[in-house]
């Protein structure tokens, strides 16, 4: 079993702020995430929602999002693109 950390940071540029966010990506064979929000996962993709606590991001704030991926047997590159929508 292997393991992997990925950390993205996403700032907002939104006048209000953003008060919750999603974040999806594509996660590379037979891997599992732990991420720092509840999440959904379809095959390879994964889609995760900000927790309760973690959620607002100020005027011109910054949020980061990670995860750390275990998998069994032999693994690609992390995700590519991994994508964050203020909503």
């Amino acid at each position: 079993m292997g393991a992997g950390d990925v950390t993205s940071s996403w700032s907002t540029s939104q006048p209000g702020g953003a008060n919750a966010y999603d974040v999806a990506y594509d996660v590379w064979y037979n891997q599992t995430p732990t991420t720092n929000g509840p999440y959904t996962q379809s095959g390879e993709h994964v889609s995760v929602t900000n927790a309760a606590y973690n959620g607002a991001i100020s005027p011109g704030g910054t949020t980061v999002v990670g995860f750390t991926g275990t998998y069994t047997g032999s693994a690609d590159n992390p995700p590519a693109t991994i994508t964050c929508t203020a909503r």
